[in-house]
């Protein structure tokens, strides 16, 4: 199928769209002002894409760029298809009408335009990604940089603006530039839009915008039956079927085979016993001390690290790490855990869909489909909106996953000898132990498999470097890195795949820190060694409620720089903010006196007419300092390359970068 992506910009006289064929360099824009009048060629080509079903690929083009053009087609058309008399900057207020109706509505849902609605059809690649999702919230601005773009390039005439013909232009060139970039990025995503086309042919839905979370979600309840996972309200709204629960005992869900013989152990458990749940979004905490070890349990698993420390295999010490093989799933299975108003039905399908997987390989898109469904569910018991939702499940799978791992740790402490734990996180622990007791500790790890059957797997590590329970580096025995937290980067394009999201500032850091450990190379060394510009670069955004400022300058609200000397051009970059959003913290006011009770401060105030120009000691801060404007420090002394050619080798503040790398590697004592 044909594809194109494209983009579009809207002012209250210019609306503006950019087309960039997906397989050439083939560009077409169209611009409607009172300047420019591209309207009939424009309305043409978009004919044209609906009637040959050609997909336009997008950035967040659901959520405003494809309503937008919808707006338009079906606004400057009649019923018949003939052409209205709007034309030029009519075009463009229409289109900046509805814009300003979305960016103001407050609505996410309330102009989207449903895939059976569309008149041409869209790939979202902000949906693809799941950025919706406030935890990866993610701007093209910010891919920009990820992606190590050319140049990073936010919009340069501020929204709102009537303007003029010059202007037009360099929206003109900003919208290419954002084309090109999104195309970038889309090449990038091609594998995971292959694989929702490839589920496509096998699910109904808007399969090709879904994100990882909600296709998997959406391929276990088409394998249910739509019947069983919805009903009917009597609005004929369809509902989710649910199980909701006021409150759950946990002596209700713990497995009977749960046995400790440590009375520390013994005695978590009987808390456990004891609760009775109301709030599973709440943290269900508790924690054991074993051997000198925490184990601390929250609603999202069990946790627990040797801090600050580096551990290094030889012939006669062993590093091994256990993993229990798809821990949620496997748990729900081997229990026979269902949602209570899904029943057996879930049960028999859930167990299916592990079995189908082990018989397809890694490359089939059913495998990949088959995960998402196995490992998304278990989230989806917590979510209101799901019709998986029945927070017992929740509750018994992770309840119950905790309490099993500390069974498998407290059998290994007790029986093998001179095992010491290294971390435990979730779903597996890492030990070390004398080579002499592996056979003692495989016992233990096959009794505990038949006694829960679930199955664990193995790796080895030749060194552990262990900062906390979150923040590692671990080297395999054959080679491979493991690195999680501030130690972790990505080492190839498709590492970056579910984590663009996250923030890779300063690269080179990570990269040296990871070199000095596995190979003994001085930070310093590798540092001075690394001569791609990209890894010293870091970012900024700022939201738009807020300035950015090199030196005196405001500049773009998403910033790339790097850390650069004050001798050779560095200046301070600084996050300016207005005072906060309470009545009394207007510019200018009496700062309020930290920990004054409501009641006082506002009936002072009510003497004072509710005006902070006169200080008042009782209310007042005693240095009687003012609001204004926040300062926040970025960087104290930086060089913008939003431009990456900018970048200059002879600025950069080296002694800053090793320092950042040396924090990460001096916390270590080799044991």
């Amino acid at each position: 199928m044909s594809q194109v992506y494209y983009d579009t910009e809207t002012y209250p006289n210019c609306f503006q769209l950019g087309v960039l064929h997906a397989h050439s360099d083939y560009y077409v824009e169209f611009e409607c002002s009172e300047y420019r009048d591209d309207s009939e060629a424009m309305f043409a080509l978009l004919g044209m894409l609906a009637r040959e079903r050609v997909e336009m690929i997008g950035f967040n083009n659901l959520g405003f760029d494809y309503p937008v053009l919808h707006h338009l087609i079906r606004s400057c058309f009649d019923e018949r298809g003939e052409r209205q008399t709007r034309f030029g900057v009519a075009v463009a207020q229409a289109a900046y009408a509805k814009a300003q109706m979305i960016i103001e509505g407050g609505d996410r849902f309330g102009h989207q335009i449903w895939e059976a609605d569309r008149i041409i059809p869209q790939i979202d690649l902000y949906k693809v990604n799941h950025f919706d999702n406030a935890a990866k919230s993610t701007s093209l601005k910010v891919l920009q940089f990820t992606m190590r773009a050319p140049s990073v390039e936010d919009l340069p005439i501020e929204p709102g603006t009537f303007l003029t013909q010059e202007q037009c232009a360099t929206v003109r060139r900003y919208m290419r530039h954002d084309i090109d970039e999104t195309k970038r990025f889309g090449q990038l995503c091609e594998p995971e839009i292959a694989f929702r086309r490839a589920m496509g042919r096998e699910m109904t839905g808007d399969v090709l915008n879904w994100s990882d979370v909600k296709l998997g979600g959406e391929y276990l309840i088409q394998r249910l039956g739509k019947k069983l996972c919805y009903f009917y309200d009597d609005n004929n709204d369809r509902q989710p079927r649910q199980t909701p629960r006021e409150s759950i005992k946990v002596a209700d869900i713990l497995f009977p085979y749960l046995r400790f013989n440590r009375p520390e152990c013994a005695a978590l458990l009987e808390r456990f016993r004891a609760r009775t749940i109301t709030n599973t979004k709440a943290s269900v905490s508790d924690s054991v001390t074993l051997n000198g070890f925490q184990f601390d349990f929250g609603s999202g698993g069990v946790h627990g690290s040797a801090a600050k420390r580096a551990f290094h295999a030889s012939a006669d010490t062993l590093i091994i790490d256990a993993d229990v093989t798809s821990l949620y799933p496997s748990i729900a299975i081997e229990n026979g855990l269902a949602p209570e108003h899904l029943g057996d039905a879930f049960t028999r399908e859930y167990s299916a869909l592990r079995e189908e997987r082990r018989r397809t390989t890694k490359g089939d898109p059913r495998n990949a489909a088959l995960k998402l469904a196995l490992n998304g569910t278990y989230g989806n018991t917590n979510n209101e909106w799901s019709p998986f939702y029945d927070p017992q499940y929740t509750m018994a799978t992770t309840i119950n996953g905790q309490l099993l791992l500390l069974m498998l740790a407290e059998q290994l402490l007790d029986t093998v000898p001179g095992l010491g734990l290294i971390q435990i996180n979730t779903d597996g622990l890492t030990a070390t132990l004398p080579a002499a007791s592996r056979p003692a500790y495989e016992r233990v790890c096959k009794a505990w498999e038949a006694e829960t059957r679930l199955s664990l797997e193995f790796a080895t590590y030749r060194s552990f470097f262990c900062r906390d329970v979150n923040n590692y580096l671990a080297v395999s025995t054959d080679g491979k890195i493991k690195a999680k937290g501030a130690y972790a980067y990505p080492h190839t394009p498709a590492e970056y795949a579910g984590w663009w999201h996250r923030d890779y500032s300063a690269m080179c850091v990570q990269k040296a820190v990871e070199t000095s450990l596995v190979r003994g190379v001085p930070v310093e060394v590798a540092i001075r060694d690394n001569r791609d510009p990209f890894d010293f670069m870091c970012r900024f955004k700022t939201p738009r409620s807020s300035k950015l400022l090199h030196g005196s300058a405001e500049v773009q609200r998403v910033c790339r720089y790097y850390v650069a000397r004050p001798d050779r051009g560095g200046l301070p970059l600084i996050k300016q903010s207005p005072p906060p959003e309470h009545w009394y913290a207007q510019p200018g006011w009496y700062k309020r006196k930290s920990k004054i009770d409501d009641k006082e401060f506002a009936a002072v105030m009510r003497e004072l007419g509710n005006v902070g120009t006169t200080w008042d000691a009782r209310v007042h801060t005693a240095n009687k300092s003012t609001y204004g404007d926040r300062e926040i420090s970025v960087c104290a002394s930086a060089r913008l390359c939003n431009v990456a050619s900018d970048f200059d080798w002879s600025a950069v503040d080296y002694e800053w970068y090793i320092a950042e790398a040396a924090k990460l590697v001096d916390v270590f004592s080799a044991v």
